[in-house]
């Protein structure tokens, strides 16, 4: 095949190429178009529950370690030698108020009392000498003037209480009342060998044994009474703010591990502490020790205080409150937000008392993106 026919060959393959392409972009442009579908934005979901009214006494929370209401050292208050104890002297023995826990050697004192009581009695028959001897100052005076009535009687001051020997009465006077002084001085001194309770309760630790000498000021035992324990629990000043009418003790409920005891709010203790904001209200739970389950002292106890009874408030889930003070809400498949009143906030729980109505759905989950008035779908939260 020549030249000429080859290239006539090439032509009319590249011109049938040429025709198809043609050809299939025509029919593909000329091709009637499918039917366009209408695309659906589906609204976001979210999850609702449904809120309530409820009525009823609000409470506030705390926790913290029970303590006795009365704790202190006794020491001796004289010197002295040890010579008998209570059989409750031992850490942990029970003792009444006004029980003898120890007793010291009261004999040297017992003499001081024997000699202070001697030199009173001197002294009293000091006085009334020295009133006798005044008396008769006075009454020779008088004899003397019923003989002589132009004798002046001495006028007061030096020479007048000297005739009637006025000086060695006050004297005597006041050596009877500095003796009697001394008296009382040596029979307190003995009292106070025998160390008695201040308070009724129980013995945390004792530093004395028989034959020990304690000298003036010497710890002899730690106490700690048991008629009452006390907690201290911290409550940020919102929440004890809340608790009405403090003079009427309020109840509360003391949880120690398994058990609960009822006690009631005291007090509360200082001012303000304005580093955490908070203040220290002191709990008391009258006879900690009866009972089956008895108070430890130094346990921990969780506390719970009735704080006030509100007629009507909704309690919600903390999670669906959005800053601070607002909440979403769904009506009429749009979801809206609204501003409420906040009480307090318990555990994982706030009190609302505005803003919120029986029956609104309140939207406990997050969507990605949030706008007052958009459209939503809504699920039951579990």
């Amino acid at each position: 095949m020549s030249f000429v026919e080859r290239f006539k060959s090439i032509l009319i393959g590249v011109g049938i190429i040429a025709v198809g392409i043609i050809g299939l972009t025509l029919m593909i442009a000329l091709r009637p178009e499918p039917p366009k579908e209408d695309r659906v934005e589906l609204a976001p979901i979210v999850q609702t529950i449904s809120v309530d009214d409820q009525s009823g006494m609000i409470h506030v929370t705390g926790s913290g370690s029970v303590g006795p209401q009365k704790e202190a050292p006794i020491s001796a208050q004289v010197q002295g030698k040890v010579i008998r104890t209570s059989d409750h002297f031992v850490p942990g023995g029970s003792f009444r108020k006004g029980e003898v826990l120890l007793e010291l050697d009261p004999s040297d004192y017992e003499n001081a009392v024997a000699m202070a009581e001697a030199e009173v009695t001197q002294r009293r028959f000091e006085v009334i000498m020295a009133r006798e001897e005044s008396q008769i100052a006075r009454d020779e005076w008088g004899r003397l003037k019923s003989r002589n009535p132009e004798i002046e009687a001495p006028k007061a001051g030096d020479l007048g209480s000297l005739v009637f020997r006025e000086p060695q009465l006050k004297l005597a006077e006041s050596a009877l009342a500095a003796a009697e002084a001394r008296l009382r001085d040596a029979r307190t001194r003995l009292d106070r060998t025998r160390l008695t309770a201040p308070f009724s309760g129980q013995i945390r630790t004792k530093a004395a044994e028989i034959g020990q000498v304690l000298a003036p000021g010497q710890v002899i035992a730690s106490l700690y009474s048991t008629d009452m324990a006390e907690i201290m629990v911290p409550l940020r000043a919102e929440e004890a703010a809340l608790i009405d009418n403090l003079q009427s003790r309020p109840r509360a409920r003391v949880k120690v591990g398994g058990a609960t005891r009822e006690g009631f709010l005291a007090r509360i203790e200082g001012a303000l502490d304005p580093a955490t904001r908070s203040y220290r209200v002191v709990i008391q739970v009258p006879n900690p020790y009866l009972g089956d389950s008895p108070l430890l002292m130094g346990s921990y106890a969780d506390v719970m205080i009735d704080a006030q009874q509100v007629d009507t408030f909704i309690e919600i889930p903390r999670l669906a409150v959005r800053e601070g003070s607002m909440v979403w809400v769904v009506r009429d498949d749009r979801l809206h937000f609204r501003p409420i009143q906040i009480l307090t906030q318990r555990g994982e729980s706030a009190i609302v008392t505005a803003g919120l109505s029986s029956g609104d759905q309140l939207v406990v989950s997050t969507p990605a993106v949030v706008t007052d008035g958009m459209s939503v779908r809504t699920v039951a939260a579990r």
